[in-house]
């Protein structure tokens, strides 16, 4: 890893994906002093029903203030089980968010790397 880089595990697959929730506020990742971050996406069990994991960023940490950076689909008919996305424009805060349709049993792998 490169000196200065933040490594994270964002969603580990013991993360249970309830629907409509939110990353904990305690896992929300700063990535401010960072121009470049790599997010690694494995789903290992997809849900049951269509449903899609949002990954948001923000500059301020206020529940209104969160846009969608990415859309991880988990469903069954999800085809990429492994994608890795490459970002130069992000905002400083990071967390994901689940739709209706989220279901505990889905398994689902994110890992970053934020480096200089």
């Amino acid at each position: 890893m490169a000196p200065g880089a933040l490594s994270f595990n964002f969603i580990n697959p013991h993360t249970k994906l309830f629907p409509d929730t939110t990353s904990p506020d305690d896992e929300i990742v700063d990535v401010g002093a960072f121009p470049h971050l790599a997010m690694v996406t494995k789903l290992l069990a997809p849900c049951v029903s269509e449903s899609t994991v949002y990954l948001e960023h923000t500059l301020v940490r206020e529940s209104n203030a969160w846009l969608t950076l990415l859309e991880i689909p988990i469903g069954p008919t999800a085809t990429q089980v492994a994608q890795e996305y490459y970002l130069t424009e992000f905002l400083r805060y990071l967390r994901w968010r689940t739709d209706e349709n989220a279901q505990p049993s889905t398994m689902l792998v994110v890992n970053g790397l934020a480096r200089p």
